[in-house]
């Protein structure tokens, strides 16, 4: 996800700007061999690692902010809508692009979107301090969530389907138990808005989840939700952490930051293996490759751009 903080510029220097407007989305398509990219431009496909236009989508989103593949790879949910107006989910059958069905259930524009392990939900996060979790197949509202006094910019589903984690500019990462909705836990570690959250991944019905968080406090924390631990943390001096990714073996977090730069982090000690230059300007958006040795960042004026992965050093 993208901070809220800069979004009002945002929107004004996209709409006066299209052909440069900033990318807030950016993701590897299923087989990893292409990117779809999100922006106030609209939707495009393309190449991989040239980042060539292959087409484009045919969305009617004013602005995007997020989208997200289900993880049996047919469709794709992508999420925005108009400031103060509306907040709208479109999903679209992939790889054919055809639109399912168009969703508007929030009163300011959607921010986030994450899919259940199962494919059947999708949970999105809201600028009018709303979490709702959506059928995937029609759109329907299951449960709308109320309990951040801010924004919510930010939301993971748990592999067990049954559990939530939300960030906002209100300072916490909440836990909400579904379908029911109700808060089991909030973390108030946070000293300023957290931008972002990711899963950890992981195979293993045996390890506690895990969370990863960024945010303006300049800072990226580590969670055990299931249990209301905060693991530990690491400080990111000299920037603002925007967005946070794994890579798919979850051996490292990939954070891309307002200085343009992207930042490799080991999650067992927190020691920054990798400071890497990506783009010139606020990096939005991060993507990691299935195959865990490069990303795709995506910020300011349209940018995008492939860092390669310094393999984690052995112990």
């Amino acid at each position: 996800m993208k901070t809220f903080t800069n979004l009002v510029f945002m929107l004004l220097t996209s709409s006066l700007y299209a052909a440069e407007a900033p990318v807030t989305a950016v993701k590897f398509v299923p087989n990893a061999e292409r990117i779809l990219v999100g922006s106030q431009s609209g939707l495009e496909v393309k190449s991989w690692p040239g980042i060539e236009s292959v087409r484009r989508l045919e969305s009617e989103l004013l602005h995007i902010h997020d989208l997200a593949f289900s993880p049996d790879g047919d469709r794709v949910a992508v999420v925005g809508g108009t400031p103060a107006e509306e907040g709208t989910l479109e999903m679209f059958a992939w790889p054919s692009g055809k639109l399912l069905f168009r969703s508007s259930t929030n009163d300011d524009l959607i921010y986030a979107v994450d899919w259940s392990a199962d494919s059947h939900q999708v949970a999105t996060a809201s600028l009018d301090w709303k979490v709702t979790v959506h059928n995937a197949d029609s759109g329907e509202t299951n449960v709308q969530i109320e309990g951040h006094s801010r924004p919510v910019t930010a939301v993971c589903f748990l592999s067990d389907g049954k559990t939530l984690v939300s960030s906002g500019i209100d300072q916490s990462v909440r836990v909400w138990e579904l379908p029911s909705g109700n808060n089991i836990r909030a973390f108030n570690n946070h000293t300023q808005p957290v931008h972002d959250v990711a899963l950890r991944p992981s195979s293993d019905p045996d390890v506690l989840p895990m969370i990863a968080s960024v945010s303006r406090d300049r800072t990226a924390r580590l969670w055990q939700p299931t249990i209301g631990r905060m693991v530990r943390f690491c400080k990111v001096s000299g920037s603002v952490p925007l967005a946070v990714d794994w890579t798919s073996s979850g051996d490292r977090i990939v954070v891309s930051c307002t200085d343009g730069q992207l930042r490799t982090i080991d999650p067992d000690t927190v020691e920054i293996l990798q400071e890497s230059p990506a783009i010139d300007g606020w990096a939005y958006c991060v993507a990691v490759h299935s195959g865990n040795q490069e990303a795709v960042v995506g910020g300011d004026r349209g940018q995008l751009a492939r860092v390669v992965l310094l393999p984690k050093p052995e112990e």
